[in-house]
């Protein structure tokens, strides 16, 4: 069988993927469209060929003979777009990387490359296959030499050999190039001959069979097309030259270092990795997942004492931990620790202790051994686990023990065994792994605390990538390492189980993962806000979430039957004001009647008909009345199911608690979000909002709840970025913030700012901040878009520091590409440079405002931390609750509330240093609703 050589255009199927598919980017904002639509394309293509030899060429910049002929040639198309321009590096290191051989010539361009080649790899004996996004190589095409060329996209292909060539052309493949030379070609800026079209061509070259015969002949054709013929011969003959590909450019390459031995795996892994293309990992040959750690599977009492110990004293830099679930159900722990069972001080190594249990796979019967233990005076095992030197260890935790009696029998009749469950909660033995706090949650359900959080990768993640959403320990080990993790009900090597395949696995990639991330950490100065502020935070918020809050279910229950009883009066008077029933939840029934039926003014069509987003809904709400009915409706629905309905289903029965979940890992700006349920938006300047605070009680009434707020922290951290006087000196005498902005913005003294004017100046302040245009302004506060605007442009006028202050943060994260806050938290703002306004104009706004909610979100984080550090000696049983916003909120005995306000109150106040006073507005209740200030009396 003849050996087979693939020849790639490589700018050509480069161009192809670039248009093809949409923008693509990493988390750091790199373009990748390119590089992925590539990938995939090579991928396949040595899938499907499996070739013995590839060679990728490409164009260069350096003028060709063409280019000499004609001046004119490829003058027409546009330079290389920059995200293109930016992704050229990539795909060497791509091509590089699969393996395959690149070459580029000065003076040719890639066509002229392949067809030398073509040439040279048929005379001895080859089998060719030439691929391209684009025509031109058809001419190479003879017996032996086939063109793959991409039609549609960069999944849909023709292969052309001669008869396929004849088929759709009309002509033979050695007479492309006169076709070319008579009708010209558009692409490449080929002139041809002016009123000869591709049929014209045709006919002419299947007549004449090539543009020099048809010279000769000129005479034998008639009419007004001999006379076009003969004025531009000269230019019908340079569009020959011009599309006539070269089979003699001096290609030093030789055939056998074309020779393709195979991807690169290590290098391609790593690669498709770091540009994050987790999906076609799978695809990299040989990228099966192993592990180096011997696998332990510890069962009896005896065995998980043993092990516990040998964890304990090996685990000077971390217990790495994982827990294996299926589905919803924890069925596993794993635990290891790496080089814990040896020593390599001053180059000797001791010889490690027998694993426990070493998985050897099934016996000639197909059931599981009970594999020899080193307690049961049997070492076996050992020798495997000499090899590597690292455990990892795993125990079943199963609740339900599975009807084979699990991996290989219960364990005991305890879910968690207690010397496991005692190393997990040793706040001594610093735990790392990844989403640690989950696993605590996790575990506590198991009647297991988890504490001591040393390293999580995940936050290490979090801290260089907030603006990305995917933190998870795959994503982690495709980007760092190239490596895939496999799914936990997945069989390893040996039949390994898959719960503890997984599990060691993970462990393995986890402790590989934590130098880079540290260094990484390093290079962006992130290392103590790691260390200092985040890790310490996630015990912080573990232990808020075990804590809960109080909820009076019977109070919340009555506030439901109220808001389902305004539902339905709402309900009845929109059907009355619509002159029919319909469902109101629905959109397009909602459309019709406003739109269509009452013919109200009509905002976007949407896909499904007029838009009834809330935007549109509010421009209408002031002038109908039935509009106005719509958004009371949505809002009593939407807290109806959300605050009480979901409140009653979260309120745990045991603990008649609600226990939020704190997530860490999701604001790009370093803020903490809640959900199951979710905390933050409980609207608590409403009414109904205060109502549903008022379920939010202290759990007996010998306790107190204590509510801490930063006062306009975002305004003061304005005021300390941006040194401007009026906000500076403001807050330093202590004064209305609002009404001195009130007093700036309206150009009145501040002794006659009105109500109003304060409450306009509050929401400029805020919208200021928030890089709210002039048409939301105008909304929240129902002036027109021009008094907004105005307002706006006062503000900026007068406030100069503000203006110079942010101009200055957007201006430094286009040089950075990144803003950071006052911690040293960054945030990367990939589209600062974007070409497209509005997507230019969002990045602009959230570099602005990062620096202030970023540092709001390090104060309160600090302040947590602080807290958390020194509660237990202020009351040893108060307790942090919540944390919303601004706000925290704790539980403490009754007799003990006003001294922890004022501890909490005076952490708040000192957690972080700035230019102008933060002041924290501390009061003290019976619930979240009512309660009273620190400073009055009891």
């Amino acid at each position: 069988m003849a050996r087979k050589l693939v020849l790639i255009d490589g700018h050509s199927l480069v161009y192809r993927a670039y248009h093809a598919l949409p923008p693509l980017s990493t988390s750091s904002g790199q373009p990748t469209n390119a590089v992925f639509g590539l990938a995939q394309m090579l991928m396949g293509l040595l899938d499907q060929e499996k070739p013995d030899a590839v060679l990728v060429a490409f164009d260069t910049a350096a003028l060709t003979r063409r280019h000499e002929e004609h001046d004119q040639y490829k003058a027409n198309r546009p330079p290389m777009p920059d995200d293109l321009v930016s992704q050229e590096g990539l795909i060497r290191e791509l091509v590089e990387a699969m393996g395959l051989a690149q070459a580029e010539t000065p003076g040719f361009e890639a066509d002229d490359i392949i067809g030398t080649l073509a040439h040279r790899a048929r005379a001895e004996g080859y089998e060719v296959l030439a691929v391209t996004g684009d025509r031109d190589l058809l001419q190479v095409v003879q017996p032996g030499v086939s063109v793959l060329a991409t039609l549609k996209g960069i999944k849909e292909t023709k292969t052309y050999d001669e008869a396929a060539v004849r088929e759709e052309y009309g002509v033979e493949p050695s007479q492309f190039a006169d076709m070319k030379g008579l009708a010209g070609d558009t692409s490449d800026n080929i002139p041809g001959v002016p009123g000869v079209g591709a049929k014209t061509a045709q006919k002419l070259v299947q007549e004449f069979g090539s543009i020099e015969a048809l010279y000769e002949r000129l005479d034998e054709v008639k009419g007004k097309l001999a006379q076009t013929l003969r004025d531009n011969e000269q230019q019908a003959r340079m569009s020959k030259s011009l599309a006539v590909i070269d089979l003699d450019a001096p290609v030093e390459l030789s055939l056998e270092q074309l020779h393709w031995g195979g991807m690169r795996a290590e290098a391609l892994r790593r690669l498709l990795g770091r540009l994050e293309f987790t999906s076609l990992l799978e695809r990299i040959p040989g990228a099966a997942e192993t592990h180096s750690a011997e696998i332990a599977i510890v069962q009896g009492e005896s065995e998980i004492a043993e092990a516990c110990r040998r964890l304990r004293e090996a685990a000077d830099e971390g217990l790495w931990v994982v827990l294996v679930k299926l589905g919803e159900r924890p069925v596993g722990l794993g635990a290891g620790v790496h080089g814990a069972l040896y020593s390599e001080m001053a180059g000797t190594a001791t010889s490690p202790p027998a694993p426990l249990h070493s998985w050897r796979g099934e016996n000639d019967s197909g059931v599981a051994p009970r594999p020899p233990s080193p307690l049961d005076g049997e070492g076996a095992g050992g020798e495997v686990c000499s090899q590597g030197g690292d455990v990892s260890y795993f125990i079943e935790i199963a609740e339900d023990q599975p009807a084979d009696g699990g991996l290989f029998a219960a364990v005991s009749e305890r879910r968690v065994p207690q010397p496991v469950a005692e190393l997990l909660a040793d706040a001594s033995v610093p735990k790392c792994g990844i989403g640690l706090k989950d696993i605590a949650a996790s575990l506590r359900a198991l009647d297991v605390e988890l504490e001591g959080f040393g390293f999580d990768a995940g936050i290490a993640s979090y801290l260089l990538a907030p603006h990305r959403n995917d933190h998870s320990l795959g994503f982690l080990a495709a980007q760092y390492l190239g490596r895939s993790i496999p799914a936990p009900d997945v069989h390893g090597p040996d039949d390994t189980p898959g719960p503890a395949h997984f599990a060691a696995v993970s462990l393995d990639v986890l402790r590989e993962l934590r130098g880079p991330l540290q260094r990484d950490l390093d290079g962006a100065g992130l290392r103590s806000l790691f260390d200092g502020l985040e890790m310490p935070l996630v015990g912080v918020l573990n232990d808020m979430e075990r804590n809960g809050i109080a909820v009076d279910t019977g109070l919340l229950r009555g506030l439901g039957a109220e808001l389902e009883k305004a539902v339905g009066y709402l309900r009845e008077r929109i059907w009355e004001l619509a002159g029919q029933e319909f469902n109101i939840d629905s959109p397009l029934q909602l459309s019709g009647i406003l739109f269509d039926k009452l013919h109200l003014p009509r905002g976007r069509r949407t896909k499904t008909g007029w838009s009834t987003n809330a935007d549109v809904l509010e421009a209408l709400a002031g002038e109908y009345e039935i509009v106005a009915k719509v958004l009371e409706y949505r809002e009593y629905s939407k807290l109806r199911s959300t605050y009480v309905d979901g409140l009653l289903r979260e309120v745990n029965p045991k603990t008649g608690r609600v226990h939020t979940t704190f997530e860490q890992t999701t604001a790009a700006t370093g803020r903490l979000s809640s959900r199951a349920p979710n905390l933050q938006n409980i609207p608590a300047r409403k009414e109904i909002g205060r109502e549903i605070r008022a379920c939010f009680i202290a759990a007996s009434p010998e306790t107190l709840l204590i509510a801490a707020d930063y006062s306009q922290i975002e305004l003061r951290i304005m005021a300390h970025y941006s040194q401007d006087p009026y906000l500076v000196d403001a807050f330093q005498a202590g004064e209305d913030i609002h009404q001195r902005t009130a007093s700036a913005i309206f150009d009145v003294p501040v002794g006659e700012v009105s109500y109003d004017m304060r409450r306009v100046a509050k929401t400029v302040n805020y919208a200021v901040i928030y890089g709210m245009g002039a048409g939301a302004l105008a909304q929240q506060i129902g002036r027109s878009k021009e008094e907004a605007q105005r307002f706006i442009d006062n503000y900026f006028r007068r406030l100069g520091g503000v203006t110079g202050f942010m101009n200055k943060t957007v201006a430094d994260a286009r040089l950075n590409g990144y803003v950071s806050t006052i911690l040293g938290r960054r945030r990367p703002i990939p589209d600062i440079n974007s070409s497209a306004g509005n997507v230019r104009a969002y990045a602009e706004r959230a570099a602005a405002n990062t620096p202030l909610q970023g540092s709001a979100a390090d104060i309160i984080k600090a302040a947590m931390v602080g807290i958390a550090r020194g509660l237990p000696s202020c009351c040893a049983d108060a307790r942090m609750l919540l944390q919303v916003h601004d706000e925290l909120v704790f539980e403490s005995p009754a007799t003990e509330a006003q001294r922890v306000g004022w501890y909490v109150k005076g952490v708040m106040e000192t957690a972080v240093t700035l230019s102008v006073p933060i002041t924290v507005d501390v009061s003290i209740g019976s619930n979240w609703r009512d309660m009273k200030s620190l400073d009055e009396p009891a």
